[in-house]
């Protein structure tokens, strides 16, 4: 019997521990879920700021570049409506040489179907850059990497004959029918962080023919990293100072001191100087550079509490109680049968039992056992008494009988009440 209720308390103690562990792990699940979904919001969050970001990087791009167009129209108009005057001038000047005259009229024509497609192409470009529709205002992180260049020099233009982008080159290169004539814009800052620095230009190429003229824009990322910074000055250790050489023995010729004070040397001896500590180098405790998200370190609440919530039995425990559990089942199996206790007069040896057991026990205490023994006899119940006939004929005051002063109606069938 021992050794069965300690297997039942095993088993219950087991069961009990396996049911903790189940909560334990259902509830480190619902923290892990909800620390997952505390770290997709936390992305979410940063690729909507990150989206943000570029968004802004690219219409702010967009407003100078329409800015430039513009200014480069207005300047190409003020360029053609002064040349116009000098060939006006020029034409009313010069009548002897209409050959010239007419070179000049065909000039302008050309300049002025110049001006009007560069015109027209910069009201498209401001056009495209208002819907969004500019090839220009694909962001930065969609070019492919094969247009990427990384550079660490300054970039020069392409083309050095050409000039810094202004309508009157552009008339130049139409006119003279320049093949591969390219120019650069000014490079723009869109990204700057501690380690790199990325600058977006556009490469501007013009490809004409007899009767047409295209530009073409390719933008051009150049991404110029930084130097890491240099490591800080750490002091050398400093040597300890040497020993004294006053504290080496010295021969005296003076004659033993008889202990009588002669002369006052005015102060104490000077203090020998004390050993320095040993300097060591300081470990670097600083941070090297990582990739990722910055996480906070976890505080001593958060480790207290997550200690606190594991099951407090252990692997151990465990081990112990099946080991304890497997010993008594063994014992139990190969214990040697118990002897038979009948023997070969079983009914002697019964009656001089119940002989002992009947001289053992008093009176009181066989009316003790035998009161266990016997039936209770029912006990004699008496009538409930009722108050049902004190509801009899209740009749609850109105509210017109409250409301009037009208006395309650007598019930029927009951005596009036005498007056004393």
């Amino acid at each position: 019997m021992r050794a069965a209720e300690d297997a039942k308390a095993a088993a219950a103690i087991e069961a009990r521990f396996k049911a903790e562990a189940a909560e334990q792990a259902k509830r480190d699940e619902v923290e892990a879920g909800k620390r997952r979904e505390a770290e997709a919001a936390e992305a979410a969050r940063r690729a909507a700021a990150v989206e943000e970001t570029v968004r802004k990087a690219d219409a702010e791009r967009k407003a100078k570049l329409v800015a430039e167009a513009k200014a480069a129209a207005d300047r190409a108009e003020a360029e053609l409506r002064a040349a116009a005057r000098v060939a006006e001038q020029a034409k009313g000047d010069s009548k002897r040489n209409r050959a010239a005259k007419r070179d000049a009229k065909r000039r302008d024509t050309l300049e002025a179907k110049a001006i009007a497609k560069a015109r027209a192409e910069a009201e498209a470009r401001v056009l495209a850059a208002s819907a969004g529709d500019d090839d220009r205002t694909i962001p930065r992180t969609l070019i492919e990497p094969s247009e990427i260049e990384e550079r660490t020099e300054p970039r020069r233009l392409v083309d050095p004959a050409a000039s810094s982008g202004e309508a009157r080159d552009l008339v130049k290169l139409l006119r003279d029918e320049a093949d591969h004539a390219t120019i650069e814009t000014s490079p723009m800052v869109v990204e700057e962080t501690p380690h790199a620095r990325v600058v977006v230009a556009d490469q501007v190429r013009v490809t004409s023919t007899d009767q047409t003229a295209r530009l073409v824009a390719t933008p051009i990322a150049v991404i110029t990293e930084t130097a890491a910074p240099e490591v800080p000055f750490v002091a050398k250790p400093i040597a300890p100072f040497a020993k004294a050489d006053s504290a080496a023995p010295v021969a005296t010729s003076d004659e033993p001191s008889d202990g009588v004070v002669r002369e006052d040397l005015g102060g104490d001896s000077p203090r020998p100087p004390l050993r320095p500590p040993v300097v060591t180098d300081v470990p670097d405790d600083r941070p090297g550079d990582v990739d990722g998200e910055i996480t906070s370190p976890i505080s001593l609440e958060e480790r207290q509490r997550k200690n606190s919530a594991e099951p407090s039995i252990l692997v151990a425990d465990l081990a112990a109680i099946h080991t304890a559990v497997s010993k008594v089942a063994t014992a139990q199996a190969h214990a040697p049968p118990t002897v038979d206790a009948k023997g070969s007069k079983p009914d002697v040896a019964v009656a001089e039992v119940r002989k002992d057991a009947a001289a053992a026990f008093t009176d009181l205490e066989e009316d003790f056992f035998r009161a266990g023994m016997e039936q209770e006899k029912p006990a004699k119940q008496s009538p409930g008494e009722s108050f049902d006939d004190l509801d009899e004929g209740f009749q609850p005051v109105g509210f017109w009988d409250r409301l009037l002063g009208r006395k309650p109606k007598k019930p029927p069938g009951r005596p009036p009440t005498k007056k004393k």
